[in-house]
């Protein structure tokens, strides 16, 4: 019997901590591989985005971003119920458009560079590392989490080909999930929350809670689901574009050069994932997804990945 059907024999009992079966899908939140148990992923992702939004949803063209990233991803168990993992992602970014942000017009010293140039410009993003404790695991998984965020180091943020928002970022949050009691237990289910507590910028903090839920189906040796997740923004937030000027008409520049990271950003997203187990240890993971609705942000056209996980 491999590893993936003695778990989920065991799964269907209510005791199975998941040790290799769904590695390092979405889907493995709510559980911990066990003790001296976990796995090493690498992850392609490619996104693209036509569209921005404002305050209201609207979208306007403004030309197209390409996002590429590796992801290296790392999920052991402490212990049977504590779990640590990382991740660090290396991005390839490109804007083309009519809409670039050149920081050298902005009427202020700045160190960020130029990158809107139609090329893909690489860069390291930002490190996450997060532990989680298994505090219930009937009559569902309950699992509590903290984590941090921070730059790998000092890159341009001011581009729409930016490899993130330069800042640290502490979350915390809980995952709950289980499986649909007979007759219908290969079914599971899961439900997260995160809230991000932000860096402060310009005097400023503008934080993120998200909201996930997940549902899918596990066959022997594959797992297929259906996901769908939504953000929110609370604090001193801004209003895109109306917020980029003053009372008095003139541009307010603290609102224009931060806007990526105190924007008002609300968005949903829903994406279709495929897990399918390659051997006793390797695992083969596609998903697929795009946004739903957005505001004051980006809409991506689409969200896609493919990934490899090695259990051990």
């Amino acid at each position: 019997m491999t590893d993936r059907n003695l778990c989920t024999s065991k799964l269907l009992g209510g005791a199975c901590l998941l040790a290799g079966v769904f590695a390092q899908s979405a889907f493995a939140q709510a559980w911990v591989p066990g003790k001296d148990h976990g796995s090493f992923s690498l992850s392609y992702r490619q996104a693209k985005s036509t569209k921005l939004t404002d305050s209201h949803g609207a979208k306007d063209n403004f030309g197209e971003i390409i996002t590429r990233s590796l992801h290296l991803g790392m999920d052991y168990g402490l212990t049977d119920r504590l779990a640590v993992s990382a991740t660090l992602p290396y991005t390839s970014n490109r804007y083309r458009g009519d809409d670039p942000h050149d920081p050298r017009t902005l009427p202020f010293a700045n160190d960020q560079r130029f990158i809107d140039d139609g090329r893909f410009h690489n860069a390291w993003s930002d490190w996450n590392f997060t532990l989680r404790y298994q505090w219930l695991t009937k009559p569902f998984l309950v699992t509590p989490f903290i984590g941090y965020g921070r730059p790998t180091h000092d890159y341009t943020f001011w581009a729409h080909a930016a490899p993130g928002t330069d800042q640290w970022s502490w979350q915390t949050g809980v995952h709950i999930g289980g499986w649909l009691p007979p007759p219908a237990q290969k079914f599971f289910w899961q439900a997260g929350y995160t809230y991000s507590f932000m860096q402060p910028l310009d005097h400023r903090r503008v934080n993120h809670g998200a909201v996930s839920l997940s549902m899918g189906y596990a066959a022997p040796r594959f797992d297929v689901r259906v996901q769908l997740d939504h953000q929110n923004s609370y604090g001193d937030t801004i209003n895109l574009p109306k917020d980029f000027f003053n009372p008095d008409g003139s541009p307010n520049l603290g609102n224009i050069y931060y806007h990526d990271q105190l924007a008002a950003a609300r968005y949903t997203k829903i994406s279709v994932g495929f897990d399918y187990q390659l051997s006793d240890h390797y695992q083969l993971t596609l998903s697929l997804g795009r946004s739903f609705a957005a505001a004051n942000t980006h809409y991506w056209d689409y969200e896609t990945s493919v990934g490899i996980s090695r259990s051990f």
